[in-house]
């Protein structure tokens, strides 16, 4: 049988197809496959690659009902006995031709960048490796049971014991170095026992690694110059200091731990002289192996108040600026209470020259130009010139968009000032705008685009894209979300505007967001719920008072969570009472302050009086759930939800959140008058 795959020859395609847009994309759909063909894609507003891949069935448009479209039909289709249109064959030929030799073009990119890389990778290994491709023997201490045992990756030349060992060997430095900042007399974590080491090939034979502490936590190890890093680890065993995480490594470090000296016959003073501190505006206070902080108010050489820690370690000696020396050697280090950055005490004058919390100069000079920023930045720049279009891409009016932008207006500057610091070096501004910050994130919420989606649409990568949009939804979760929603303080005493009940005062009712099927059979259980989309979602609980306003939001719970159970953990049955009572569904029968509507007796009519109380009931429940669709018209709540299923507290800190900005349109545009 021929086979039609030897038709398919990418090489007749021009380089740059893959970026070719309106004019030029028809253009080389006419060179390609016809006239006709190219006013198939034309009248559908198929403009690039992109968008004829993405487009499911591009001949569908023969099935429509327009009259509009019968002139097309009859020059490009056949009409049928029952007056149908069909396409062409010839068009449909050279247009199924062109979508399978764009999809192969785009298959074979893959390919191309995936070996390049891979390449890349095994290059940079072999100048880091030696020529030899097994291990016998470890540098470091190495499990037996792996030590001799020689496997090789399948998709490189080297061993994967010789990434193990290198991964050893770096970590048994790190501990060696850093066992001074955890005041240790040693620090040695072994493989096996306090970590376990993972590398392996997935399906794709993609190289992969995992480490896992002790304390159960695995962490993904990435590939960076073809060495796997171990910076997640580092940050994992850094926390340690904090008290977070691992109680058996924190008992690692309380067996080592230094003695430390805490009385006054070896405390010593050391001033700074006038040049650097005023004379007796402070004092660093040593402690031998400890450390102390020390506060510089705000004077003519520091313009703000900054909170400076010193630790002293035996690396460096510091003469006393007085006629007394001293003798011990100590490494003295600064830390900013505002940006959290530290170093050494050398370097303190460069970073408040770069410091927004120590030079408020600089602060306002930052401002100035993420204003100008926001006003030539796009999305922004183009969204905010009509309200249409603002309304259409975030959900809200331009004003509305600055009123949200003024509640959480410090925290996205320090935010972007962060950002622009790290980015120092670029020579292109490859971060955005505090207000853009905020409106793609409106429009993320909104939409629900992919983050690859809004990477390729405002030119950065990806993980960028993911990584600001959890930091400003946790912007918004604080500042935003407080001031939107809580519940009323003068509950009791609010006349109820609807229903005889005069105690009455809130509504109650969960509604639930799509999730995909879960891969494990517990979860599936657990998730099911059977209104959902996929049978499987998350459960959420939502209240408003009867002025429609949404006042409280509970955390997220899975699928199969009875609503009354949703209703005793939320903690919102803290606040009722005789005079405060809450309206609900069938759902919630059985709590003393919440009213249902009354079942019919068996056998019997409902009395008109029980009738009066039921419409009055569910006339009241019609709001929240007209609530509750209007949350649903974001798309992150009413389509199914791609985000990790298991994290909760990330699900509700976005329920939160669109739950806020829902408030923010029911101000504007209530359910009712």
């Amino acid at each position: 049988m021929f086979q039609l795959d030897v038709l398919i020859d990418t090489s007749v395609l021009p380089p740059n197809v893959m970026s070719l847009r309106d004019d030029k994309f028809i253009d080389f759909v006419k060179e390609e496959a016809g006239h006709a063909a190219a006013a198939l894609l034309e009248v559908q507003g198929i403009n690039c690659v992109k968008s004829l891949l993405m487009t499911d069935n591009v001949f569908s448009i023969m099935d429509l009902k327009s009259n509009s479209l019968n002139d097309f039909k009859n020059k490009y289709g056949y009409m049928q006995d029952d007056g149908t249109f069909v396409i062409q064959h010839g068009i449909k030929g050279n247009v199924q031709y062109l979508i399978d030799l764009l999809k192969k073009k785009c298959i074979d990119d893959a390919k191309l960048a995936k070996l390049s890389k891979r390449n890349q990778l095994l290059s940079s290994l072999d100048k880091t490796t030696d020529t030899s491709s097994t291990i016998t023997k470890a540098t470091s201490p190495v499990p037996s049971n792996s030590s001799s045992e020689i496997i090789t990756s399948k998709s490189s030349n080297v061993s994967i014991n010789e990434h193990k060992t290198y991964l050893i060997d770096t970590l048994n430095r790190w501990c060696e170095k850093n066992k001074s900042k955890f005041d240790l007399s040693q620090l040695s974590l072994v493989e096996g026992q306090h970590y376990f080491i993972s590398i392996f090939d997935d399906v794709s034979g993609a190289l992969k690694g995992n480490i896992k502490c002790c304390c159960k936590k695995s962490l993904s190890l990435t590939i960076f110059r073809g060495k796997f890093q171990l910076s997640n680890f580092y940050r994992h065993l850094q926390d340690f200091r904090n008290g977070n995480t691992c109680n058996t490594i924190k008992e690692i470090i309380k067996l080592h731990q230094l003695p430390s000296s805490t009385t006054a016959d070896n405390q010593q003073s050391f001033a700074t002289p006038n040049t650097v501190l005023h004379q007796g505006s402070s004092s660093l206070n040593f402690v031998p192996s400890a450390s102390v902080s020390v506060t510089i108010p705000s004077n003519s050489t520091f313009s703000t108040s900054s909170s400076i820690s010193i630790s002293t370690d035996d690396h460096e000696s510091i003469e006393k600026s007085s006629s007394s020396s001293l003798k011990t050697k100590r490494k003295l280090t600064w830390t900013c209470n505002g940006s959290g950055k530290s170093g050494l005490y050398t370097n303190y004058y460069r970073h408040c020259d770069r410091c927004s919390y120590c030079t408020p100069q600089l602060e306002e000079e930052k401002q100035q130009q993420f204003q100008a920023l926001n006003d030539k930045q796009r999305p922004w720049s183009e969204w905010r010139r009509t309200g249409a279009s603002c309304i259409q891409h975030t959900g809200y009016d331009v004003e509305q968009v600055q009123e949200l932008y003024s509640m959480c207006e410090q925290p996205l500057i320090n935010y972007c000032s962060h950002r622009s610091e790290q980015l120092t070096n670029s020579t292109t501004t490859s971060y955005l705008s505090p207000m853009n910050l905020l409106v793609v994130t409106l429009w993320h919420l909104k939409h629900y685009h992919t983050e690859r989606y809004i990477a390729s649409e405002l030119n950065l990568c990806q993980p960028a894209v993911n990584y600001f949009l959890s930091a400003v939804v946790d912007i918004l979760h604080s500042c935003v979300y407080p001031e939107l929603i809580s519940l009323p303080a003068d509950m009791t005493n609010r006349r109820t505007p609807h229903g005889h009940e005069q105690n009455h005062k809130l509504i109650v009712d969960s509604t639930f967001i799509a999730i995909p099927e879960p891969y494990d059979s517990e979860q599936r259980k657990a998730s099911y719920h059977a209104k959902s989309s996929t049978n499987y979602a998350l459960k959420v609980q939502v209240a408003c008072d009867f002025h429609h306003r949404i006042v409280h939001v509970s955390e997220c719970y899975h699928g199969s969570v009875h609503d009354i159970t949703i209703l005793r953990e939320s903690g919102l049955l803290e606040h009722v009472n005789d005079s405060v009572q809450i309206i609900a569904d069938k759902a919630y029968v059985g709590e003393e302050y919440v009213a249902n509507p009354r079942n019919k007796p068996h056998g019997r009519e409902l009395r008109n009086e029980d009738k009066n109380f039921n419409r009055d009931i569910n006339s009241a429940r019609a709001a929240i759930e007209n609530i509750n669709q209007r949350l649903k018209t974001y798309a992150i709540l009413g389509g199914i939800y791609r985000g990790a299923i298991d994290d909760f507290h990330k699900a509700t800190k976005i329920v939160q959140v669109v739950s806020a900005l829902c408030n923010l349109n029911l101000n504007k545009h209530p359910i009712r008058r």
